[in-house]
């Protein structure tokens, strides 16, 4: 068994009690949690306006808070609208029709309910808070989402605290600019349940507050709050992500591709009648296979013989556990969390697409206390994208990932048919004759690709060659940088406290990252460490896969943050590093006090062997991981305990 990882805590250690920051140097967000406690307080005590919410007011699609005031929950919630044809065809899409556990044309049209734009991809939230002066009060009941809904809806949180899930110009689709974000906000006194995505999730948000909620069965975070200011988090319990997750990530895919393919046929009319033929049935074969996969799923596994097996292999969670980063909180900075750890100091953050969003991008004066997160599990899977020689992946109109090792034959090199490539090929061919451009989302796929998927097209190999392509690991279905669970997440925020947080079981399932070469790649195996040697373009170098890692806390690119009476236990990875408190780039003034870490187990079945592993950067296992950038730091009270490279169990 080897020891070294606890020889590196100890030398991380040291070099901590060596700094001379006073201990008296700490967050300014001391006293943060009582004026938002008061705030809260005050709002719920005499509020313009007080309205009880039951199911009934759920029945229709999102309920969205364009008014200040209390609101309510009468009663629990099980967040299911417009609910599709389960006895007949539950993901036949016409955009005439109502139900797909969508908004309706109705609703969707000039005038409706959710006109805008922030519903482009269907029900984002079931409660959207659109104004300031708010409180949600879940009154101890259950607001979650209905099984069902959580299969068909694989973007959603359970409160949205803005009308619309993205900020201009990020995520997944055309949002647009019409963005209202609350402020002065407050969920509180209850239980935020089943989600495919978050429990609270925000953007641009001030003086907001989350107390006294417990989060179960979250897909991907509890809460998750992108450049917030005077913001916090009391509280509250998030005990264990979701582990019956019956999907993976390229389901979604398919999800969003039948509207896309709805308004592609109805643009072409007459014209291409061939392409417009190909992309109906190879619809109608999809839809066939997700009725089929749907009825299997909510049944407990119990999937029907007609079921493809490239429908199976592409959308069946046999695991049941989240198969991308997931975490207990997140405080990021502003933009989605989707890249690599940040890796600007405090006031020259960039997040891709927004790099000239340079100003105000931070969070700041942020405090996370009197919490505990447990449970975070994953098993966290590499989906390898195909780019052009720049590094732009070849994605379909919902920005999911072509997947080569779905649609090509491995050994050959030719197009391996399936439902969902079929249909994601069928679709870029008619967009591309058609020249819809943005009206095909954000579609890239390149017409010799196209070409090589049809009959004849031959081995892809040669075609990579010849085009430059190159393949992008350490990324998930929707280009995203792989990184593991982690616990709290902490990233580009000035002035926050950590203070009392028990935190207890954070592990990775993932296998290793993918050595094995794909067509058009040389050599027995790929080997990478960063964006340069065919690792993700928007990674850190040096970092090699980092799907398979796990991480108790992780900060990166903070300042004058504190982290007070804290306990970290139980990380664990099968595969990948483990580390209890890992402190990532340029962190400036934190101070650490009375922090506890124990059982941190790093590449607990890796001696069992896979291939292509050990990768050039092997995995580690530390109590702390300190980042030469991350100085001046101080200390007091940090203990390190049973931290291994394991033996194979």
């Amino acid at each position: 068994m080897a020891t070294f990882g606890q020889s590196a805590a100890a030398l991380l250690l040291a070099a901590l009690a060596t700094t001379s920051l006073p201990l008296a140097r700490a967050s300014g967000s001391g006293g943060l949690v009582e004026r938002l406690d008061a705030l809260c307080d005050a709002l719920a005590a005499d509020p313009p306006r007080r309205v009880e919410l039951r199911a009934k007011d759920f029945e229709e699609g999102t309920y969205r808070i364009t008014e200040p005031g209390l609101y309510v929950l009468a009663e629990d919630v099980a967040f299911n609208p417009n609910r599709g044809d389960v006895a007949g065809s539950p993901n036949a899409f016409d955009p005439a029709r109502n139900g797909d556990w969508s908004p309706t044309p109705a609703q969707r049209a000039t005038g409706g309910q959710y006109a805008g734009t922030g519903y482009v991809l269907g029900f984002f939230a079931a409660v959207a808070v659109e104004v300031s002066d708010v409180v949600l009060d879940l009154g101890g009941h259950t607001l979650e989402a209905h099984p069902e809904f959580a299969l068909q809806q694989r973007f959603f949180s359970l409160v949205e605290l803005a009308s619309a899930p993205f900020i201009a110009g990020a995520g997944p689709a055309d949002f647009g600019g019409d963005f209202a974000a609350a402020s002065r906000a407050c969920v509180q006194n209850g239980t935020l349940g089943l989600t495919s995505h978050h429990g609270v999730h925000g953007n641009d948000n001030d003086d907001v507050l989350v107390r006294d909620v417990a989060f179960r069965s979250f897909e991907v975070a509890a809460v998750h709050l992108n450049r917030a200011r005077r913001a916090a988090v009391a509280r509250v319990t998030a005990r264990g992500s979701r582990v019956d997750v019956p999907v993976l990530g390229a389901w979604s895919a398919a999800r969003f591709l039948r509207p896309f393919a709805a308004a592609a046929l109805a643009a072409a009319g007459d014209e291409h009648p061939a392409k417009a033929r190909a992309l109906a049935g190879a619809r109608d074969r999809l839809v066939t296979q997700m009725d089929a996969f749907f009825r299997g799923a909510l049944s407990g596994g119990d999937f029907p013989a007609g079921l493809d097996p490239a429908s199976e292999r592409a959308w069946r969670n046999v695991d049941g556990l989240e198969d991308g980063n997931n975490y207990g909180v997140v405080i990021h900075s502003r933009g989605p969390a989707v890249n690599d750890f940040a890796d600007r100091v405090v006031g020259e953050l960039t997040a891709p697409p927004l790099e000239g969003r340079k100003r105000d991008a931070a969070s700041s004066e942020v405090a996370v206390v009197d919490s505990e997160v447990s449970g975070i599990v994953a098993k966290v899977r590499e989906v390898v994208a195909l780019t052009d020689p720049e590094g732009k992946p070849f994605l379909d109109p919902s920005g999911a990932v072509f997947q080569v090792e779905l649609c090509a034959d491995r050994s050959t090199g030719e197009y391996s048919p399936g439902p969902l490539c079929d249909a994601q090929v069928a679709l870029a061919d008619l967009c591309l004759a058609l020249e819809l451009g943005p009206r095909c989302g954000r579609l890239s796929i390149p017409r010799a690709l196209v070409d090589w998927a049809r009959p004849g097209g031959g081995a892809l190999g040669p075609l990579v060659e010849a085009h430059g392509w190159r393949y992008a690991r350490n990324g998930d279905s929707m280009f995203h940088v792989n990184k593991g669970p982690v616990g709290l997440r902490i990233d580009g925020t000035s002035d926050f406290l950590v203070r009392g947080l028990t935190l207890r079981g954070v592990s990775n399932e993932g296998p290793p990252g993918q050595a094995l070469p794909l067509p058009g790649e040389g050599g027995e195996k790929v080997a990478y460490t960063g964006p340069s040697d065919g690792g993700h373009p928007l990674q850190a170098a040096g970092t090699g896969y980092q799907g398979a890692d796990a991480r108790g806390i992780s900060i990166a690119s903070t300042a004058a943050g504190r982290l007070e009476d804290v306990a970290v236990s139980g990380v664990w990875s099968a595969w990948g590093s483990a580390v209890g408190v890992d402190l990532i780039n340029d962190n400036k003034s934190l101070v650490l006090e009375n922090i506890s870490v124990g059982g941190v187990t790093a590449a607990a079945r890796a001696p069992g062997g896979a291939p292509g592993w050990p990768a050039p950067v092997a995995p580690v296992a530390a109590g702390f991981r300190v980042s030469p950038e991350s100085q001046p730091l101080s200390s007091a009270g940090v203990a390190v305990s049973d931290v291994q490279v394991a033996s194979a169990t």
